[in-house]
């Protein structure tokens, strides 16, 4: 990560001022998803920090949300990253992804909190990478090939965004909504003669 700013505001030169300043930004996550009226102080509160801290990394709430908004698409692309998407079949590359993007979930609740009219365009590197990786499952055998390659993608945020709100509306326990997001993908990506031969 470079220390190139959103303007208004400042990017920590420190593992610690990192870590105090992504403490922040989820608490801003979690606290404007929640209530998208709250004060920077409820803010400042939920993170554990003074105010004053608060106003030095965000010095106003427009510097906060723009850099949620970096911030949020910085671990997509990490999420994309770690999941070493070259390797293995399409499918375990995708597993991996799944994985990678519950870790961060509470970041992409950001995204989550708007059910958004258009259509996603495909068009981020994160995005490009995972059509790949689907495409790739598709022609080893390993994803189901009679689905697009972009409905198996909008299908797994759309399995993310049904267990954010399990975990934080319904207050479900953390590990068994992993397991059926995985659970749930599996049975929609794995092609029908794997289905048959597993049972």
């Amino acid at each position: 990560m470079d220390n190139t700013s959103t303007p208004g505001a400042v990017r920590p030169s420190s593992p610690t001022r990192e870590r105090t300043r992504n403490a922040i930004l989820l608490a801003g996550i979690s606290v404007l998803v929640t209530d998208p009226a709250a004060s920077m102080g409820a803010v400042a509160a939920h993170a554990g920090v003074a105010r004053s801290t608060l106003h030095r990394y965000f010095p106003d709430r427009s510097a906060l949300t723009r850099e949620i908004d970096e911030y949020v698409e910085e671990q997509y692309e990490e999420a994309i990253a770690m999941a070493d998407v070259y390797s293995g079949t399409g499918h375990e590359a995708f597993e991996r992804v799944v994985e990678e993007l519950q870790d961060r979930i509470e970041a992409f609740s950001w995204w989550m909190q708007i059910v958004h009219a258009e259509v996603d365009d495909f068009d981020s590197e994160p995005d490009r990478l995972l059509l790949e990786v689907i495409s790739r499952g598709q022609a080893d055998g390993t994803i189901d090939a009679q689905f697009p390659p972009t409905w198996i993608h909008t299908m797994l945020w759309t399995t993310l965004w049904t267990a954010h709100k399990q975990i934080t509306l319904s207050g479900q326990r953390v590990q068994p909504i992993r397991d059926a997001v995985r659970t749930t993908l599996r049975k929609i990506i794995t092609p029908q003669q794997i289905t048959k031969s597993l049972q």
